[in-house]
C-alpha cells in the first residue's frame, strides 16, 4: 500500500475556512465551514452527483478531521462521508479523489484500531470494534482488500493492570514484590525474567505452543524502542514472536516469551 499523502494542506485550507467563519454569524458558521453556505442535504446531493467543488470541500474536511463542535464529526462528518462513498459507487470520483478518500478513511481506521485492540478493555474499546468491523466492510466494498495493521512502535502504552497483577499474585504467578516491580514497568525486572524465566519465576513451566481465540485482550509488558519498559494492550494474534509478559485481560492465562522466542506458562 502506498504511503498517505500528507494531511497538512487539507488541514491548511479548513485551518483558513475556520478564519473566515469569525465574521458570520454563529447559526452559518458549520454551514459555511462544512458545506460552503448550503444546507447540509443540498451540499452532500452535490458531493454524490460528483461536483468537483464539493467533492474537494468534502475530502477536506474528512481529510483534516478538523471540528467546529464535537457533535459535528457525528452530524456533518457522517453524512459527508456517505456521499462521498454514493460518489463513489457511481464512478463519479476521479482516481485521485477516491484515493484521497481511501486515506481519509484509513487514518479513521487506524485511529479505531487503536481504540478496539490497543487500549484499556472495556466499554469504550468494544464500541470501538463495532464501529471497526463497519468501516472495514465499507472499505472493503469499494476498495478492494487491504492489510490493515497498526505497528508495533505505534501502540500506545496504557497504565500496568494493578487489579490483575493482584489477582496473579493470588494464582501464584509472580511474588508480591515481582508484581510491585511489573507495576511499575521496570525494565531491570523484566530483563531478568525474559533471560532467565526460570530462574525468575520458578511456577511457570516451559509449553511446546499457546493457542488461543485470536482476538483475546492481553496485557503485555514488553520493551520498546525507546529502551524502556512499558504496558500495552494487543489481540492475542499480535503477540506471536515477540518477547515480554503477556496476561489475558479476563486473567484466564499468562505467559512469557522469553528473548529466544520460548514460551512459558504460569501454572
Amino acid at each position: 500500500m502506498k504511503k498517505a499523502r500528507s494531511t497538512k494542506p487539507a488541514c491548511s485550507r479548513m485551518q483558513h475556512r475556520q478564519q473566515r467563519c469569525l465574521a458570520l454569524p454563529v447559526a452559518e458558521r458549520a454551514d459555511f465551514f462544512y458545506c460552503d453556505g448550503q444546507n447540509v442535504h443540498d451540499f452532500c446531493a452535490a458531493v454524490a452527483a460528483g461536483q468537483a467543488a464539493a467533492v474537494t470541500l468534502a475530502l477536506d474536511v474528512l481529510t483534516a478531521a478538523h471540528w467546529l463542535r464535537p457533535r459535528d464529526r457525528a452530524v456533518y462528518g457522517s453524512c459527508i462521508r456517505s456521499a462521498l462513498y454514493t460518489a463513489c459507487e457511481a464512478g463519479l470520483l476521479p482516481a485521485k479523489d477516491r484515493r484521497a478518500l481511501f486515506d481519509a478513511e484509513y487514518r479513521e481506521l487506524v485511529v479505531l484500531m487503536k481504540r478496539a485492540w490497543h487500549s484499556a478493555p472495556g466499554v469504550a474499546s468494544q464500541r470501538a470494534q463495532r464501529r471497526l468491523s463497519a468501516l472495514l466492510e465499507c472499505m472493503r466494498r469499494h476498495f478492494g482488500e487491504f492489510d490493515a495493521y497498526v505497528d508495533y512502535d505505534d501502540w500506545p502504552a496504557v497504565p500496568a493492570p494493578a487489579k490483575l497483577l493482584r489477582r496473579a499474585v493470588r494464582n501464584g504467578w509472580f511474588s508480591a514484590e515481582q508484581a510491585e516491580a511489573m507495576e511499575a514497568a521496570s525494565m531491570p525486572m523484566l530483563m531478568r525474567v525474559i533471560h532467565g524465566v526460570a530462574e525468575e519465576l520458578p511456577s511457570f513451566v516451559q509449553v511446546s505452543q499457546a493457542s488461543h481465540a485470536a482476538e483475546t485482550l492481553c496485557y503485555f509488558l514488553c520493551e520498546r524502542s525507546n529502551d524502556e519498559a512499558e504496558w500495552v494492550v494487543a489481540p492475542w494474534r499480535d503477540l506471536e514472536d515477540l518477547s515480554g509478559i503477556i496476561m489475558a485481560a479476563d486473567a484466564s492465562f499468562c505467559y512469557v516469551v522469553d528473548d529466544w522466542g520460548d514460551v512459558y506458562a504460569g501454572k
